[in-house]
């Protein structure tokens, strides 16, 4: 089966160049992400930040694109819960 990109999808690949897929976090996690996104929005900014449902091998993740290494080891910082998805097994 193709996976159909959007154009919002394609758009963020080419302007943000550093990407990290997480784990989704578990709808049990009181840090979950409405949290997160409500944190990039007020300490990164809009237009500073993409995110994108992403899959991985075995489960869902989430894919976070950013414009700057310093953004994304913010986010990193602040949510140290976070575990990193692998697309393999």
């Amino acid at each position: 089966m193709r996976r159909v990109r959007s154009p919002e999808h394609q758009r963020d690949n080419l302007a943000f160049p550093l990407r990290i897929k997480i784990r989704t976090p578990p709808r049990s996690n009181p840090r979950g992400l409405n949290v997160i996104l409500d944190w990039l929005e007020h300490e990164i900014g809009q237009g500073q930040f993409a995110l994108h449902m992403a899959q991985t091998t075995d489960d869902l993740a989430v894919a976070f694109y950013f414009r700057r290494v310093e953004d994304m080891l913010a986010l990193l910082a602040e949510f140290p819960e976070l575990v990193l998805a692998e697309g393999r097994k």
